[in-house]
């Protein structure tokens, strides 16, 4: 007699075109036999024929389903026995599954951002060919293809024209057959600086403005975290969601987040559950994988779909980005259907879903589409559309389930958060450049009111576009290598130092036209405020020292200097003690502060342990160890009001020079320093990945809630987060603190964002395991990266932090506004000719108590001002003289009660002003007559010569932007290892063909190590004529240094 045990039943929501519904039916035979399989409900049963094979049985059979969830007994009848199991038969799912095909295209990295740029749109026009190719098929089986970001739609009306974008955006665009995502590209958006984060939102508005398309949808792809910060302001103009398609890559294999090998792309794909960083998107995961994210202020929501690694989205049914039509891809994806959509069904009520299937820099094909039409030719649901209008699928779980969806709540900390931190001089250099450029368009706004000085829109506009593109996420920290590393870093360098030079020039200008207005005696200085705090200052110029008190918020003030300040120095045979009116500090023998005493509170801040305060920490072994200075040197300075101590050490294993420099000021309840470190060779090697930088901070605060400032929020460390990455460190743009219920210690910085709290994390990937203490460490390097510098001689930066504390509350105590102060200094001016019209001090703006300014600036429509405030209570408002405001969205359009609530955070105001003149833009340059200068057409890419070293012993690599002109014939190139030369046939190099890119590039080879090298470069056309030379540009060949 035959035996059948272990007999079950799964209904699965494929349906064919008949009607029918896919069963499993499994089971355990003794032997081959005939049986018949039965379905009973209330409304009748049915009955099939199965054959049974000796062994384990997974057969399918297609039954009509129910039209309504329903008891069945399930009866399978073998050899005169029957067996039986009772269930509910759920009516099955319609579902939609919508697969969005892309290139995913790095700004950089995996090939050199003009490369991308020129693929870009040959991917564009690919695209556009396959859907005239399937535009004969069904609907659902068309071709279909999205953008990432509108940095991917914006070259092709640059390079290609008017008339062929207007065709692109006709034929093709606007109608949905490709979509355009809303954000700007896979962006470390935890980097932003406060206007970066506001300016950031734009792009939704410029593309319904400029290109007619209303897109609400960015996407998050292979960048692996999203900072909290954005919700609000992104919401507010108007970005309703976010696919969110990661990459879980880590140079470590993680050591607590184990991988499941079996899992496609398990190294990259999040859905393998380990093996690299954290990111939490698996099908198994106990998080959820599409839901709401409410905002810090709990007035506003985006919603978030996560489709595990952007290549594999589809590998859970069956396929992937490189899958073709075939019979067995088409049997897979029958399998996984069959596993993944019960369970998908038994978690979620959705019977929609999306999912990202793509690789890096992949041509359009139609592969997958013909996949899909062939799946879909043999089933009815799931149907599988390729994915065009990019909020098609959010729209529609939106209506269908949109009361059903999870809320989440706090920061998605990104495992490549860590990635800026291999190139930390940069990294600092573009949060400077933040907040300077912010700065400048204030004082630029404010002359223009004042002064009549045309406002540089157009120079704003595109500086602000240098750093979001900078802030893109082509580090390089992975295993990339050669050419395209070395110009991505040319470029990353290129745009921060724009933007830095645009920042200071346009601040050097407004300032001399406001100081034009101001009456100032030759002794005396006017001292311009950018902060909406009343503040004291200390001003040195030249030696004279004069004390600004009481600077008006957001204004300026004349203030006399007096005569040149005198100095003490003393050098210390032994670590020294000083102290002031706020803080009493003994400094230890490796140049750290072992006691910082508060004398205000009465408190000793520090506890005792392996480490002092501003300690420099090192390790070269990824953790395993730790190397802090011997001994350093001390030399304590002391003038009226002011004492500083500098510690000075060689730390031999980083090849290190480092001088830390520690103020108090009495002005200040703070303690500022300044940390110069120079040449630390160890970090460019041949062993990446196991060196760190910290500077410890070891703060002594019992039972200690621990906050970090965000850009745009605050989050409680390990605590508001989604859950999805990991809590051994969080971004802390300016500040972050340790506080009890009695009194509190903050860490202000200038130059660096992660930080951690308790100890230092050897795992980076781990959650859960944060610890409760209240030591912070700032992690300020790694060696993740090697291509941006010279070498390691050339590995320099400075870290400026300050340490403050206060009884109370943080609050109260205005932690948030000396915060801001320490990062927005005063700047100083003499008096400049002109003709008098402004008082001798005055604040020009007035902020409700409680908000900072962050930024004023021309209306991009030219109707008066915008003024950007932020700050953690609701009832934000300004006040400009008697013009009359009124709030707007981030974004500047007209506010309405849905976009624009009383939250806190961000608010943005249009103040009624008169229209203030604007600069007139920049023309590009193209003359057919003789070759223009180099650099005159604008492209956002490389246009003033730069050159770098390359990966190999006297290589440079040389970009240039490309003239323009019909007629161009090459470029001719010439130099010296002096500077200041003059081109001569002695200096020749090379007669450079323009090629098909907007860069000019050139190869200089076979030149001497570790070698300065200087430049000059000009264009000839096809008649002979030769444009004017470039300015010199120059760069250092690879040093080689031995490890």
């Amino acid at each position: 007699m035959v035996t059948i045990s272990d007999f079950s039943v799964k209904p699965v929501s494929l349906i064919n075109h008949g009607g029918e519904q896919f069963i499993e039916v499994s089971c355990r035979s003794s032997a081959l036999v005939h049986a018949v399989f039965t379905a009973k409900t209330d409304s009748g049963s049915f009955s099939r024929d199965v054959a049974l094979m000796s062994g384990k049985n997974c057969i399918p059979v297609m039954l009509p389903p129910p039209d309504h969830d329903t008891e069945v007994s399930w009866t399978l009848t073998a050899d005169g026995l029957s067996h039986t199991v009772s269930g509910l038969w759920k009516k099955p799912r319609e579902w939609t599954f919508y697969v969005m095909l892309s290139s995913h295209t790095d700004i950089g990295l995996h090939n050199s951002q003009y490369y991308q740029r020129y693929t870009s749109e040959v991917f564009l026009d690919k695209a556009a060919g396959l859907c005239d190719a399937t535009e004969n098929r069904p609907e659902e089986n068309r071709y279909r293809y999205t953008m990432e970001g509108r940095w991917f739609w914006e070259n092709y009306p640059a390079d290609r024209g008017a008339e062929a974008a207007e065709k692109m955006l006709a034929q093709y665009i606007r109608p949905g057959k490709i979509g355009l995502c809303a954000g700007i590209a896979g962006n470390h958006t935890n980097v932003y600086g406060f206007e970066e984060l506001c300016r950031s939102t734009y792009g939704r508005r410029k593309i319904l403005e400029d290109w007619g398309v209303d897109t609400r949808t960015m996407s998050m792809i292979d960048n692996n975290g999203l900072s909290w910060a954005i919700v609000a302001p992104y919401a507010e103009a108007g970005y309703e969601n976010i696919l969110f398609a990661p990459n879980h890559w880590n140079p470590r294999p993680s050591t607590v987040w184990h991988c499941d090998q079996s899992k496609a792309l398990c190294f990259w794909n999040p859905n393998a559950g380990g093996g690299g960083s954290r990111v939490d998107v698996r099908y198994d995961s106990e998080l959820p994988m599409l839901f709401f994210w409410r905002s810090p202020d709990d007035t506003r929501e985006m919603l978030v779909w996560a489709s595990t690694h952007y290549s594999v989205g589809g590998e859970e049914f069956g396929f992937n980005c490189w899958s073709k039509p075939s019979f067995d891809t088409l049997a897979q994806m029958e399998k996984r259907f069959t596993t993944r959509l019960p369970e998908m069904e038994d978690r979620v009520p959705y019977d929609v879903w999306l999912v990202a299937s793509y690789a890096d820099d992949q041509e359009p094909s139609v592969d997958q589409t013909d996949l899909f039409a062939a799946w879909n030719a043999r089933w009815k649901y799931p149907r599988i559309l390729t994915l065009g209008a990019p909020d098609e699928p959010f729209r529609l779980v939106r209506e269908r389930f949109g009361d059903r969806i999870p809320v989440l709540k706090g920061e998605m900390t990104g495992g490549w958060y860590q990635h800026p931190l291999s190139a930390p001089q940069l990294l600092a250099d573009k949060l400077n450049a933040d907040r300077a450029l912010a700065s400048a368009e204030t004082w630029a706004s404010l002359a223009a009111l004042y002064a009549d000085a045309p406002y540089p829109a157009e120079e704003f506009s595109r500086a602000w576009e240098y750093l979001f593109w900078n802030d893109e996420h082509s580090y390089g920290v992975s295993g990339y290598q050669g050419r395209r590393v070395y110009e991505t870093w040319m470029q990353h360098r290129d745009w921060i130092e724009k933007a830095a030079e645009t920042a200071r020039s346009e601040t050097e200008s407004a300032l001399e036209a406001l100081s034009g207005l101001i009456p100032c005696g030759e002794d005396s200085v006017i001292v311009f405020n950018p902060t909406s705090r009343v503040r004291d200052e200390r001003i040195r110029i030249d030696g004279r020292e004069g004390i600004a008190r009481e600077l008006p918020p957001c204004g300026y003030k004349v203030v006399p200097l007096g005569e040149e300040a005198p100095e003490e120095v003393l050098s210390c045979a032994a670590p020294p003690v000083v102290e002031n009116e706020h803080y009493k500090i003994r400094f230890a023998e490796d140049g750290s502060m072992a006691s910082v005493y508060d004398k205000k509170i009465g408190r000793e801040l520090l506890s005792e342990g392996t480490f002092g305060a501003n300690c420099f920490v090192y390790t070269e072994d990824n953790h395993k160890s730790f190397v802090t200075p011997r001994n350093a040197s001390f030399t304590v300075r002391r003038r009226d009001g002011v004492i500083t101590v500098t510690a000075e050490f060689d730390e031999s294993r980083s090849g290190a020079a480092v001088t830390q420099t520690v103020t108090l000021d009495s002005l200040h309840h703070r303690i500022d320093i300044e940390n110069r470190i120079r040449h630390m060779r160890a970090m460019v090697n041949d062993c990446r990945y196991d060196r760190y930088l910290y500077y410890a901070f070891p703060f002594h605060v019992p039972g200690a809630r621990r906050i970090c400032q965000l850009n745009g929020g605050e989050a409680e460390y390990a605590v508001d987060l989604t859950g999805h990455g990991t809590d051994t460190y969080m971004s802390a743009h300016e500040w972050a603190l340790a506080e009890n219920d009695s009194f509190g210690a903050a860490l202000l910085q200038k130059d660096s964002l992660l930080v951690e709290f308790d100890h230092i994390h050897p795992d980076k990937t781990d959650c859960g395991e944060a610890g409760s203490g209240s030591a912070i460490f700032s992690y300020a390097a790694n060696d993740w990266l090697q291509m941006h510098e010279v070498g390691g001689g050339h590995v320099n930066l400075t870290l400026r932090y300050a340490i403050t504390s206060w009884a109370g509350r943080y609050q109260e105590a205005g932690l948030r506004e000396e915060a801001d102060c320490f990062v927005h200094p005063v700047v100083s001016r003499k008096p400049a000719a002109g003709k008098n019209g402004l008082p001798a001090e005055k604040s020009f703006l007035r902020l409700t108590e409680g908000q900072r300014l962050v930024c004023l600036k021309r209306a991009e429509s030219g109707d008066g001002m915008i003024a950007r405030t932020y700050g953690q209570r609701r009832g934000a408002g300004v006040r400009m003289e008697d013009y009359p405001s009124e709030r707007c969205r981030v974004d500047e359009l007209p506010a309405d009660e849905e976009t624009c609530t009383d939250g806190f955070g961000f608010s943005t105001f249009r103040i009624k002003t008169p229209t203030l003149p604007r600069r007139a833009d920049t023309p590009n340059l193209i003359d057919e007559k003789v070759p223009a200068p180099i650099g005159s057409v604008w492209t956002g890419l490389i246009t003033k010569p730069r050159a770098a070293r390359g990966e190999s012993d006297g290589l440079m690599y040389l970009i240039w932007g490309q003239n323009m002109e019909k007629n161009l014939s090459h470029y001719e190139l010439y130099r010296s290892e002096t500077s200041g030369f003059t081109p001569s046939e002695e200096t020749f190099v090379a007669k450079v063909e323009p090629g098909v890119y907007r860069t000019g590039l050139y190869i200089d080879q076979g030149l001497q190590t570790h070698t300065a090298y200087f430049y000059r470069v000009r264009a000839v056309n096809t008649e002979g004529a030769a444009g004017a030379f470039s300015d010199e540009f120059s760069g250092i060949t690879q040093e080689i240094t031995e490890e």
